[in-house]
């Protein structure tokens, strides 16, 4: 999971959230630390530098 793209990564979140997921919490590590929350089909994003 270390070189997961964004593009990817907003796919497989859709791909959870229409399957219910009522909350995903995605934690990738890339050059930054990126973490997804998804509440009720809502996408937010927040990168975290070292």
């Amino acid at each position: 999971m270390d070189e997961l793209t964004l593009e990817y990564q907003y796919w497989f979140l859709l791909y959870n959230s229409n399957k219910s997921y009522s909350v995903l919490r995605l934690y990738v590590c890339t050059k930054r630390k990126i973490i997804v929350w998804i509440k009720k089909r809502t996408f937010t994003m927040k990168i975290i530098e070292n």
